[in-house]
């Protein structure tokens, strides 16, 4: 477990330059194609977490130093046990069925590519807010917000009204799910503590 906890960003970050090497080798025009956008998307989520995680790194601390409060769902610190769930369990688990069901499940590749711009929008506010960088925040901006901004304008004809609340209400769940799974891992945490 103690090897998962150190290494899992950096096999994230390998993963994700083989991610965008399979797309340029795969797909002619992978650019144009959501299932290979949802793809994408997997991959800069996995340089987002190496960011966060290994280079600069940080993003515990700085989410304990500068996040964490008394009351609400950042009443707990940020844990290891946290860490995994929110980033390989729901980050790789649900990005990796999204697009493997490519275009076939859109609605759902969209509102986790609204979940990717949504965290990418929460660490440029963060930057602003707190007037310091915070692990995450490069990939956020440069990454996932152009990223998620191509990917509607490209997907825009698939996707049907109904597809459109769909992805809305995933894209808002998904980022609620990141705070609640800190507080039940926190909280859980602390009653085995006690």
């Amino acid at each position: 477990m103690r090897w998962i906890i150190k290494s899992w960003a950096r096999v994230g970050g390998v993963l994700s330059l083989l991610l965008i090497a399979g797309l340029f080798l795969r797909w002619e025009r992978w650019w144009e194609q959501a299932g290979a956008l949802l793809w994408l998307n997997l991959a800069l989520l996995m340089l987002h977490q190496f960011e966060e995680y290994v280079y600069p790194g940080g993003f515990k601390a700085f989410f304990n130093q500068d996040i964490y409060g008394k009351r609400g769902p950042f009443r707990y610190p940020l844990t290891d046990g946290a860490i995994l769930a929110v980033n390989i369990v729901l980050g790789w688990g649900f990005y990796a069925l999204a697009a493997l069901a490519g275009p076939g499940a859109l609605a759902f590749g969209a509102g986790l590519v609204l979940v990717s711009g949504l965290n990418g929008l929460v660490h440029s506010l963060l930057f602003v807010a707190k007037r310091k960088y915070n692990p995450g925040f490069l990939t956020g901006l440069l990454l996932f917000l152009p990223f998620a901004l191509y990917f509607f304008y490209q997907t825009r004809d698939e996707l049907s009204n109904s597809d459109w609340s769909t992805a809305l209400t995933i894209g808002l769940l998904g980022t609620g799910m990141i705070p609640m799974m800190i507080f039940l891992t926190g909280r859980q945490q602390e009653g085995a503590n006690s």
